[in-house]
């Protein structure tokens, strides 16, 4: 819970202008992008050692 708070107050600006849906639907794409980014990147790293051999 501790990592949402620091989210909350750090998107509070935003979170006052924009409604909390799209907050939410913002935070949702930002997670889900790096999750994507993270398993592209640890697949390229397999590769490269499969490479090696």
């Amino acid at each position: 819970m501790s990592e949402l708070s620091v989210v909350y107050a750090f998107y509070s600006p935003l979170y006052d202008e924009l409604s909390g849906a799209n907050l939410i639907i913002i935070l949702h794409a930002i997670s889900i992008n790096i999750a994507v980014l993270y398993i592209c990147y640890t697949r390229y790293q397999m590769y490269k050692e499969l490479q090696n051999y």
